[in-house]
């Protein structure tokens, strides 16, 4: 059961690095929609852990920001996830030839990236103006 929620977050997770690079690619090339990718990728990661902290932050500890190390090391570990995740033995490569195989799969995941990513901004604004 939690192997199977695990692989459907990956599976979201890859998908989401699969779509920014289809963009992405059409304007800096493969190797740069590449680059891009991880980068926004990693910055949505970022934004999310900053809602976490943010949340916890101010119901638990009754703080009101964020410090710039906070948010410098949290973006770091995102990006070193993230190339953990896509990067380390060329991941990405597989990733990209698995998706442009599977319509079906690309039409249900852009659904799930546009509501994955008005979420997350939602949630975040929410917290900022907390």
């Amino acid at each position: 059961m939690i192997r199977r929620i695990v692989d459907m977050i990956l599976n979201g997770i890859k998908y989401l690095f699969y779509s920014i690079y289809k963009i992405t690619s059409i304007n800096y090339g493969k190797d740069g929609g590449r680059d891009a990718a991880l980068i926004i990728v990693s910055a949505l990661f970022s934004l999310n852990a900053f809602t976490v902290v943010g949340l916890v932050g101010k119901s638990i500890f009754n703080k009101q920001d964020i410090s710039l190390m906070t948010m410098s090391l949290i973006f770091l570990i995102s990006l070193l996830s993230s190339f953990m995740l896509f990067f380390y033995r060329k991941k990405y490569k597989s990733i990209i030839r698995y998706f442009e195989e599977k319509k079906k799969k690309r039409i249900m995941g852009t659904l799930k990236i546009l509501a994955y990513i008005s979420i997350s901004l939602g949630l975040f604004i929410m917290v900022v103006l907390m």
